[in-house]
């Protein structure tokens, strides 16, 4: 749980016990509705299209595209970072951390590599899912999460 649900569920249960039963049941069904909302794509291969499929309490919604012409996946490791926010002259300082996420692109354009980020997480989803999508779609998989960059399909 996000600290901003737990903060919504904490004001939900005060209004409840306040008697404002109209809020609390408005910030039950706002609650419920995050909780149980989930995305994803949906990859068409024989018509060629792609949709991020957003699901909320039961509805999907989300749009047909044309999937462009992919030339490879990619699997990349970023590094996290933070901003911090300070009070002198330099509106914010943008500090490192020693986390790592791991994204799976799809990558259209080899000279000027275009990316269409699919997922991000831990790496062993990651590679994974990059994998089956690389034998669904017939493409080639680079994992790029280590020094030396390998074709891992």
């Amino acid at each position: 749980l996000s600290p901003l649900l737990v903060i919504v569920l904490v004001i939900n249960v005060v209004m409840w016990i306040n008697s404002d039963y109209l809020t609390g049941t408005i910030l039950t069904v706002f609650i419920t509705g995050i909780i149980f909302t989930s995305s994803g794509y949906v990859i068409d291969k024989e018509n060629k299209k792609i949709k991020n499929e957003i699901s909320f309490l039961g509805f999907t919604f989300g749009k047909w595209k044309e999937l462009p012409d992919i030339k490879y996946i990619s699997l990349l490791r970023v590094k996290q970072s933070r901003k911090t926010y300070q009070a002198s002259s330099a509106m914010f300082v943008q500090t490192s951390s020693k986390n790592y996420t791991y994204q799976l692109n799809l990558i259209i354009n080899d000279l000027k590599p275009v990316k269409f980020r699919l997922i991000s997480g831990r790496r062993d989803k990651v590679i994974n899912e990059g994998l089956k999508l690389g034998e669904f779609l017939d493409l080639k998989v680079l994992d790029v999460t280590i020094p030396d960059k390998k074709w891992i399909r």
